[in-house]
């Protein structure tokens, strides 16, 4: 805050605003003035708190216009009042606040107070994080009450109920009381025998609703059963028929099928066993279960279930495909599946005739037989890689070897001390262009003899198939 300059600064400041005050307050009146006689020197000179007031058409020798010439003089003093008070009222206020001592306030001081100030805030918050606690804490006690003075008003209009009830009781014992025999039992004997009697009544009651339990689950379970045997009747009566026509279809048919039929079982018997499939089975109609030997390749010792499902896709018409996947074996074979119903579909797109889209719609053995034969070459490459992997690991325990048979990933080290890594393709090891090299790094910090072009270049010059003889090449 600033600091009085003394009272010459106060006087001097006073007179200043008397002085413009009068001048303005004075060129006001002679700006009504001429407003009022009309100046045509300048007859736009307006007041900024007035509106313009035109009166010259009023001003005429006619004693009619007195009545608007008195209204002009009142509006016009009206306003002349208005600026006046204003005027008094802004040199009331800059009186009063010059009249006020001003005074120095130190930047200490400043400091204290901003201080007191962040104290009293932080106390502020403080207090109202208590004030908000114990609110809340009065809260749940009043809740806490409100609930417990409803239960006691409850409490009170039942012991009211029951003192309802109980009156026309005492007065039923007392009529009892007073027409007692006394050749009959006390009523003392009477409420013995009923307290003795009471422990066999409710275990009679509980036996009693037991019973009507049994009762009504034997019920429900001999309307399941006359259900079964009413459909095992018409099954019974279906087969019974069945029989009836396989034994006359048997009696009629040719005595040599028998023997056609007994070679069509052994034919099929030997191509799943040249296929290297051990076990068949249609678990329902929907769903059949193929189970690979284990001797698809000698030592492999895994046995790969088949579990393939079959259903029904609408799109404009109903189409079969299969669903398959592999058990025992970590093999994914999704890309068969998918390749051997695009076939399907292909197939049923190409039959042009009603008869062969039905044929091809309802059945879907192309599919199965495809997937069982690509599925035995995957197995077939699958094992072979485990035959190999543990040989390398017999033969050459020394070597390092890191092989990833699900990946298609190995990592092996020749005796220059350096590490090749090998991506291989699914169909390794048919073919040399099955192996791709990744990379080639030093044991230890030593330098890399071979670079991945030149191991690559090896592999498709001397035609190298398979990770042994990539290992007897390059350590040679």
């Amino acid at each position: 805050m600033l600091s009085s300059e003394g009272p010459t600064t106060s006087d001097s400041l006073q007179s200043i605003i008397k002085t413009v005050d009068e001048q303005k307050l004075k060129l006001h009146f002679q700006k009504q003035i001429q407003h009022w006689k009309g100046n045509q020197e300048n007859p736009t000179i307006e007041d900024d708190r007035t509106e313009k007031l035109d009166v010259r058409g009023l001003l005429l020798a006619n004693p009619k216009n007195m009545e608007a010439e008195l209204k002009f003089h009142k509006e016009l003093f009206s306003k002349l009042k208005f600026n006046f008070l204003e005027q008094t009222t802004k040199e009331m206020f800059l009186k009063r606040v010059l009249a006020v001592p001003t005074t120095w306030t130190s930047p200490q001081e400043i400091a204290e107070t901003d201080q007191r100030i962040k104290n009293m805030k932080i106390h502020l918050k403080a207090f109202k994080r208590e004030t908000e606690a114990a609110h809340e804490t009065l809260s749940s006690l009043v809740d806490q009450v409100c609930n417990e003075h409803e239960e006691l008003l409850k409490g009170r209009n039942r012991a009211a109920e029951l003192l309802e009830k109980m009156g026309p009781l005492n007065a039923e014992i007392a009529e009892i009381l007073s027409n007692f025999d006394p050749e009959k039992k006390t009523l003392s004997e009477l409420m013995e025998m009923n307290e003795q009697l009471r422990e066999p009544v409710q275990t009679l009651q509980t036996r009693l609703e037991t019973l009507e339990t049994q009762l009504s689950s034997t019920l429900s379970a001999n309307e399941t059963h006359l259900h079964d045997i009413a459909q095992l009747e018409s099954a019974y009566t279906d087969l019974s028929t069945k029989i009836a026509e396989a034994k006359q279809a048997v009696q009629l048919r040719d005595p040599r099928l028998d023997g056609h039929l007994v070679w069509c079982q052994s034919w099929t018997a030997k191509l799943m066993e040249l296929s290297g499939i051990v076990r068949v089975e249609a678990v329902n109609i929907d769903e059949l279960v193929v189970e690979f030997s284990p001797n698809l390749v000698s030592g492999s010792g895994i046995a790969a279930v088949l579990d393939m499902q079959i259903r029904e896709v609408v799109e404009g018409a109903n189409k079969m495909m299969v669903e398959a996947k592999l058990a025992n074996v970590k093999l994914d074979i999704s890309d068969i599946v998918q390749m051997a119903n695009n076939n399907h579909m292909s197939h049923y797109a190409g039959s042009k005739s009603s008869s062969q889209r039905s044929t091809a719609t309802t059945s879907p053995m192309h599919i199965i037989s495809l997937i069982v034969q690509e599925t035995r070459t995957r197995l077939t490459t699958y094992f072979l890689r485990l035959k190999e992997k543990e040989q390398l690991e017999t033969k050459e325990p020394c070597l390092h070897i890191c092989w990833d048979i699900e990946a298609g990933l190995v990592e092996v080290g020749i005796s220059s001390g350096q590490i090749v890594q090998v991506k291989l393709d699914m169909d390794y090891p048919k073919h040399y262009s099955c192996m791709q090299v990744v990379s080639v790094e030093g044991c230890d910090g030593q330098e890399v003899g071979w670079t991945v072009e030149d191991i690559q270049n090896k592999i498709e010059l001397e035609r190298i198939g398979t990770i042994t003889g990539l290992i007897e090449a390059l350590s040679g």
